[in-house]
């Protein structure tokens, strides 16, 4: 428990422990001290504060990755805490039944979230991937189209120009 002192000068408590002003100190035996009665004073009047200690509790992680993992060949790549995070977020468990899980079963949810996280990040690079060859089949089809009419074009304009000539050759010829 960590006791905050709000005093001008420095408090000493029962057992010895003095608390500075602003400094907010940890005492170790501190349910004894509180039933002090002076002590039970100083809290009455907001002169000693209680909070909890500043240590957070961590989140249980594993040793068996590298720091630094890379996802797909040539792509993204996370870090050893970011998998530990997913596979937490994913188990849906508080932090004490994560931590209280036992080490076997930790690392196979930890290992099935690398796996999750690079075939999410497989899909995202074969959707690029899909995505440009998708364009240029499109740009390939408007060039034919294009030189099919005889229409003055340029092969390195994008697929939007292209269209944008075609479209306006269609208007000339119905005279729209």
């Amino acid at each position: 428990m960590k006791i905050s002192n709000n005093h001008k000068t420095p408090l000493a408590l029962p057992d010895g422990t003095e608390i500075i002003p602003g400094s907010p100190a940890t005492v170790p035996n501190w349910p004894a001290i509180k039933k002090n009665a002076v002590v039970q004073a100083w809290l009455a009047a907001n002169i000693l504060s209680e909070s909890e200690d500043d240590t957070e509790p961590f989140l249980l992680g594993t040793f068996n990755l590298p720091d630094s993992i890379l996802l797909i060949e040539g792509g993204d790549s996370v870090t050893r805490d970011d998998v530990v995070q997913h596979a937490f977020k994913a188990s849906a468990l508080s932090l004490k039944d994560w931590n209280s899980l036992d080490e076997v079963d930790r690392e196979a949810r930890i290992s099935a979230s690398l796996d999750a996280l690079k075939a999410e990040a497989a899909a995202a690079a074969q959707a690029v991937i899909d995505a440009k060859v998708a364009d240029d089949q499109k740009k390939v089809d408007l060039i034919a189209k294009l030189e099919a009419g005889g229409i003055k074009h340029d092969k390195r304009w994008g697929v939007d120009k292209l269209q944008a000539a075609l479209d306006e050759a269609e208007k000339s010829k119905t005279g729209s």
